[in-house]
């Protein structure tokens, strides 16, 4: 099972597994702009369209795929949308494209109870 959670007032993300992997805010932020990117690559999108499209200024459209700046969850939910997913998606498509090996983490403990 794999959900989204606060702990400590920060979104982390959750995969219920025998390790009881953690995703911390800078992965999930990781995570969706690799995601963006490959997505606006993948149909061929340029940054001035996907920026129109979306309502917001072309640098700061930069700075989310660039991993600079992470959206709030209007901007997010909007962004996750024009694709045809959902921000949850994104995320998790985002982590396996950066492939992230949670067992070499070892700062954030064990969430029993979370799965």
């Amino acid at each position: 099972m794999k959900q989204f959670c606060y702990l400590n007032n920060s979104l982390i993300y959750v995969e219920c597994n025998d390790e009881g992997d953690v995703y911390d805010y800078d992965d999930i932020s990781n995570a969706f702009a690799k995601c963006l990117k490959d997505l606006k690559q993948s149909y061929n999108l340029s940054g001035n369209l996907l920026a129109t499209l979306l309502d917001i200024p072309q640098q700061t459209l930069n700075l989310y795929e660039n991993n600079k700046r992470t959206p709030n969850f209007i901007t997010a939910m909007k962004i996750s949308s024009a694709f045809g997913l959902n921000i949850e998606t994104m995320i998790i498509y985002g982590l396996d494209l950066i492939d992230i090996d949670l067992k070499q983490i070892s700062h954030f403990p064990k969430l029993d109870g979370y799965c």
